[in-house]
């Protein structure tokens, strides 16, 4: 995929569940969607590097680092949450 592609798809989900959260409203059904940063999968030094340079802790995630704010979405305690785009990129984005 290009960059153009890529941020195409990435923004259509975002709407989408937008679109659908309100779509289904009073069901009781709860639609968020979690937009994680770089997730480390074996890139070469360079690349995570260059990524890291712009994280707040200096790394790219690990795929554990999902799992809090996963369980956080499944409980009770998230159930007015709805409709959102949760950011979990260690500041890369800001």
């Amino acid at each position: 995929l290009t960059s153009l592609e890529y941020n195409f798809i990435k923004n259509n989900i975002i709407h989408a569940n937008k679109y659908y959260s309100k779509f289904i409203r009073g069901s009781g059904i709860r639609l968020n969607c979690i937009r994680p940063g770089g997730i480390f999968d074996n890139h070469g030094k360079k690349f995570v590097n260059n990524y890291s340079k712009n994280t707040n802790n200096n790394s790219m995630l690990d795929k554990e680092d999902l799992n809090t704010i996963v369980e956080y979405l499944i409980s009770d305690g998230s159930r007015k949450i709805t409709g959102q785009n949760i950011v979990v990129d260690d500041g890369f984005t800001l």
